[in-house]
């Protein structure tokens, strides 16, 4: 049985997540995840929580996991599995997971300008959302950066 929030969370897919995602190009998507990279930056580097690292290493293992599904896309197989494995190592300081960070946006910015040459809509499963179009998951994975983000303390 599906947890009540999965249920809630995929019912209003279509409005929260899909409608924006599809009011935007591919070249606004990317415009998108360039202009939000400060603001979550900032607040890594603000960051005193013990929490903190954590909190990094999700928003960055979820975006790398983010980007391994937009590629089935371009044709790679689909893996259903989880970000766990997508996370950087424990332990890092906050230098090297902003690096990290950054490093990971880049490359999903790279994926979108790629997804140009794509037929739309392409459909890819989210473990919980279900399927997410590319733009959908481009929209999303800037938006749980932000969201998450806010979360450093």
């Amino acid at each position: 049985m599906m947890p009540v929030a999965d249920l809630v969370l995929r019912l209003a897919k279509p409005f929260l997540i899909e409608k924006p995602a599809w009011e935007l190009s591919l070249d606004q998507h990317k415009e998108a995840l360039v202009r939000s990279v400060e603001p979550v930056e900032q607040r890594i580097q603000k960051a005193r929580s013990s929490q903190a690292e954590e909190i990094v290493r999700h928003i960055i293992g979820i975006e790398r996991w983010g980007q391994r599904r937009l590629q089935v896309a371009l044709g790679k197989p689909l893996v259903m599995d989880e970000h766990h494995e997508y996370k950087p190592p424990a332990g890092l300081d906050k230098a090297h997971l902003l690096y990290e960070f950054r490093k990971t946006r880049i490359q999903t910015i790279e994926l979108a300008e790629r997804l140009k040459g794509t037929i739309e809509p392409t459909y890819v499963p989210h473990n919980a959302l279900g399927p997410l179009s590319t733009r959908g998951w481009l929209y999303y994975l800037n938006l749980h950066a932000q969201w998450e983000s806010r979360r450093l303390r």
